[in-house]
């Protein structure tokens, strides 16, 4: 009898000194003292309903210590909390806020040319163009044809693609991707397809044959997706989405390597979907 006269004040078993309709009426309760400050109450209706709720301060101010309290299944939407601090989020409304903040890449996209035009390009080497839909070198002589990006980036930390098209037949009719130049014909990384042999090699100005994948069927008039990812000193080769393999790169980055660039031999190629990422920057 002693421990309930002390919660609720009353001569009565009950945990309780105050019984409210709802949290409208509780928040606007007046009349409180000091010595009420401990005390319970109880909320019937509203939300939560029958809860208990312990006064901590005149104003007043109570804390939820019990009793039915529903969590808020629409506790968050894509931007904001809807305000309510009687209930917690459920899962779902949780889920709902982490799905909402989206993932955050560690990859930042620097590159993003769909071949209508060669302003942003500038050629080294060959007959460099574009036909309003996709970049054209038609040069078929037998030098090594090249043309540069011409806004520097990271290149130890890149990834880099294109789909390319060769459209001449023959031994050694080549296309691909140059990382790490100086937009010249110098220490350039090569990773390019091989028409006539089948194959993808990845080389340098001054290395040849460093890595070569043969598993692969590379014909005219077709298109293919090559990808280079860069990774310090490790090179992944994709062809169409499939990793071929992984190789360290044949040769050093000179002091100007800040460039990306295509390459071509004995071969008309067509280049489109030119995109490229660095990692993302801290804020």
């Amino acid at each position: 009898m002693t421990e309930h006269n002390e919660l609720s004040g009353l001569n009565i078993h009950v945990p309780y000194a105050w019984e409210y309709a709802d949290e409208t009426a509780r928040a606007a309760a007046t009349g409180f003292v000091d010595t009420d400050i401990g005390k319970f109450a109880r909320q019937t209706g509203g939300t939560p309903a029958n809860s208990i709720w312990m006064l901590t301060a005149i104003t007043p101010t109570w804390v939820s210590i019990g009793g039915t309290s529903p969590v808020d299944d629409t506790a968050y939407d894509a931007t904001t909390w809807d305000g309510d601090t009687t209930r917690s989020p459920s899962k779902n409304a949780v889920r709902d806020k982490i799905e909402s903040m989206g993932v955050t890449s560690v990859w930042n996209q620097v590159v993003n040319e769909n071949g209508a035009s060669f302003a942003n390009f500038t050629s080294s080497s060959g007959t460099w163009s574009s036909d309003g839909t996709v970049i054209k070198q038609t040069d078929t002589g037998a030098t090594v044809r090249r043309a540069k990006f011409n806004t520097k980036l990271v290149t130890d930390n890149l990834v880099f693609e294109a789909e390319m098209q060769i459209r001449t037949a023959g031994a050694l009719r080549l296309a691909g991707l140059i990382v790490g130049f100086d937009g010249s014909g110098n220490n350039g990384n090569l990773v390019y397809l091989d028409e006539g042999g089948n194959l993808i090699q990845v080389d340098s100005d001054s290395i040849t044959n460093h890595r070569t994948f043969s598993s692969v069927t590379i014909n005219t008039n077709t298109w293919y997706k090559l990808r280079v990812v860069v990774m310090g000193t490790a090179v992944g080769v994709y062809l169409d989405g499939t990793l071929m393999g992984s190789v360290g790169k044949p040769v050093t980055a000179s002091a100007n390597a800040d460039f990306i660039g295509f390459l071509t031999y004995q071969a008309e190629v067509w280049f489109r979907n030119i995109k490229a990422w660095n990692l993302n920057l801290p804020s």
